[in-house]
């Protein structure tokens, strides 16, 4: 299974992971790959949790392009990242 995952820095310096596919699955860290790392655990958390309450694996998201030249920002060095998350665990 893959989740794509959001990965922005916060103001304090951290970068904040988020699942859209998982409702509420966010994780942080102090490096990209930390984040990573842990919203990984996040989302086998999150995956085992829903089986535990025959909940759906996952939500739909729709995928859509944001052209940050288009915006006005506040903050110039903005960026959002993301990622596929690749599991290897099966549940």
């Amino acid at each position: 299974m893959q989740f794509l995952v959001t990965l922005e820095p916060d103001e304090t310096g951290y970068w904040v992971a988020d699942c859209p596919a998982l409702p509420g699955c966010l994780s942080q860290g102090r490096t990209r790959e930390e984040t990573l790392e842990n919203i990984r655990e996040a989302i086998l958390l999150s995956l085992e949790t829903r089986k535990v309450h025959d909940l759906p694996a996952s939500m739909e998201v729709a995928e859509s392009l944001f052209d940050p030249a288009k915006e006005r920002l506040r903050d110039p060095n903005y960026r959002i990242d993301s990622a596929a998350i690749q599991l290897k665990r099966s549940l």
